[in-house]
């Protein structure tokens, strides 16, 4: 799996290049730490990918990332910027946090999608199809489900 969907550039366009290197200077040069803002990136990347891996190919997604799934790593991260030094993003954390939560939620859930036509869509959990028996057979097998145990 390719890490991360975001590059430095993408996040610096984001969140402000004095904001971010205010955020990350760690050893007060006045510029970012370069490892700081590798595992920002890291961990935004991580937490994406955490919410799609049940639905959808992560393998297929970091091949091509898809547009969308770098505006919602992009907001992962700066909802983990805000947190590591709100006075300087000057925003609560948790409501950018929750709200990129719910828009991964919907994305997993098939309400909303990653917004590309090509692999990776759709998510593993949608479409596909579904057999009962065989179609030529004059016999065919009774509906079940669970072995017998389920409720239609």
């Amino acid at each position: 799996m390719a890490y991360p969907y975001i590059t430095e550039t993408q996040l610096r366009d984001r969140v402000g290049a004095t904001t971010l290197d205010r955020i990350t200077d760690d050893n007060d040069d006045g510029t970012g730490d370069a490892s700081v803002i590798a595992q920002v990136r890291a961990d935004a990347s991580a937490e994406v990918a955490g919410a799609l891996g049940p639905a959808y190919d992560l393998d297929a997604v970091a091949l091509n990332t898809p547009p969308r799934v770098v505006s919602l790593t992009l907001d992962v991260a700066h909802a983990l910027l805000a947190q590591r030094y709100p006075e300087v993003v000057l925003r609560d954390w948790e409501p950018l946090y929750k709200a990129v939560e719910r828009k991964l939620e919907r994305v997993r859930k098939g309400q909303d999608n990653l917004g590309v036509t090509v692999p990776p869509e759709p998510g593993a959990l949608h479409g596909g199809e579904v057999y009962s028996g065989d179609p030529d057979d004059d016999d065919p097998i009774p509906h079940t489900f669970l072995n017998g145990t389920g409720i239609f």
